[in-house]
């Protein structure tokens, strides 16, 4: 390492840790990692593999609608794109949409200002397909008349593409006159929309010759939480919304994929359902249980270990026993292993820049990393829920005794505290943060 410039070495770290930023890849990119070509399975079976195989056999009928479930940070998005990039060459033609460029994500959710904000998400996505704005001017228009039929007249139209985009997502006020005023006929309007949407198909056609029915791609939706003040209501609407209203979310010649957040299921059972289909992408399976013993599974690891080289070589800064450590401490999850990765970095060029020398980080820094990764975990968990963890860390399964437990139940997932899992059956687990938390109170 002698031989390495200062400039060199930071310029090293500067780009290591570019690398490991989070953010959704396609599948030719070179840092897609296909967890579905390493041995073992460690993620269960193609996610959108299966999605597509559902679209190609609902093709005689010429429209289907779906759910995709799955943790944000796992490579969802990744997937959903790698899952584009198949139907593309088989000429399907894809709308994809990432959600929360239109739709607020604190807010509770009605089917009236979602299926307007994915309205503008379409118009947009056609554009990108033709090159062409015409289909964002007509839906522009519609939605004037849509106000102007339901007497939402206290906002003016005299604005661009951008800003009308940016109320959709941010005015609170102009989302609760659309929920007023247009929920007092929502069959109506949602035939509207399924205008709207013959009419881009027929645009589509003409621009294309479309062999098959074309496909629309939500992504995002899982991402819709809320904030501490409402996130029991904006559940609630995100389960409402995919369960009472699951007919207006179907549409005819049109292949329909929705993104929706794991813990949909436990708040409605039913609502799986209610679809065509229904898949989940699990955490990355690091360990397996054997006699009611954790039992370290090394094809998780080696995957996750080969998706970290593809972003750039570590071994100058983590030896191979404390790589492994912080993927165990990550669970699984491909985005906090990344953010643990970048936080090893910027604490090599803390120590760099004390000692003027690069090394690997030591085992107590790492050790210091970790535990500050598990406090935020740990943090986020009552002492009223340690007994019920300890049975799904037991049983690996969930356990709801009551109806007043399914919104616990669902904040514990929908912040990664339990985690779902697949061999070829899902399973659960709590988060090694929550172990760690468990061993040390001799819990």
């Amino acid at each position: 390492m002698a031989s390495i410039s200062k400039d060199e070495i930071i310029q090293y770290l500067r780009d290591l840790n570019s690398a490991f930023d989070n953010f959704p890849i396609s599948s030719d990119h070179k840092y897609y990692f296909n967890f579905y070509e390493a041995p073992g399975n460690p993620r269960g079976s193609d996610s959108a593999l299966a999605l597509k195989s559902l679209i190609d056999i609902e093709e005689l009928n010429g429209s289907s609608a779906q759910l995709f479930s799955g943790y944000r940070g796992t490579g969802k998005s990744s997937e959903l794109l790698r899952l584009k990039s198949m139907l593309e060459k088989e000429n399907y033609k894809v709308l994809f949409i990432k959600g929360l460029d239109y739709i607020n994500e604190n807010e509770p959710l009605e089917v009236t200002d979602f299926l307007i904000s994915v309205g503008a998400g379409v118009a947009d996505a056609c554009e990108s397909l033709t090159g062409k704005a015409i289909i964002k001017e007509g839906f522009f228009k519609q939605v004037q008349n849509f106000f102007q039929n339901f007497a939402i007249t206290d906002f003016s139209f005299n604005f661009d593409w951008v800003s009308f985009k940016l109320k959709l997502k941010r005015d609170v006020r102009l989302k609760h006159l659309i929920q007023e005023r247009l929920n007092n006929d929502i069959i109506n309007f949602v035939e509207k929309i399924q205008e709207f949407l013959i009419s881009i198909k027929e645009y589509l056609n003409s621009e294309f010759g479309l062999e098959k029915s074309p496909i629309i791609i939500v992504d995002d939706l899982e991402k819709i939480r809320g904030t501490s003040e409402n996130e029991d209501l904006v559940f609630r609407s995100v389960e409402r919304l995919f369960s009472y209203y699951d007919w207006a979310l179907k549409f005819p010649g049109w292949h329909f994929i929705w993104t929706v957040p794991p813990y949909i299921e436990i708040m409605n059972a039913t609502i799986p359902t209610l679809f065509d289909g229904w898949t989940l992408i699990p955490m990355v399976r690091l360990w397996h249980i054997k006699e009611g013993n954790q039992v370290i599974d090394y094809n998780g690891i080696d995957a996750l270990k080969k998706l970290i080289l593809k972003r750039g070589d570590t071994s100058r800064i983590l030896d191979e026993e404390g790589l492994e450590k912080v993927i165990l401490a990550s669970s699984g999850n491909v985005r906090e292993l990344l953010t643990l990765m970048r936080n090893i970095i910027i604490k090599v060029y803390m120590n760099y820049q004390m000692t003027n020398n690069l090394s690997s980080i030591s085992t107590g820094d790492i050790n210091t990393i970790i535990n500050e990764y598990y406090k935020t975990i740990q943090n986020s968990i009552y002492t009223s829920d340690y007994d019920w963890l300890k049975k799904v860390a037991n049983g690996n399964e969930i356990f709801i005794q009551d109806e007043g437990m399914i919104q616990r139940v669902a904040k514990l997932i929908d912040t990664s505290i339990v985690m779902i899992y697949r061999n070829e059956d899902r399973w659960y687990d709590v988060h090694s943060g929550v172990r760690e938390l468990f061993s040390k109170a001799g819990i």
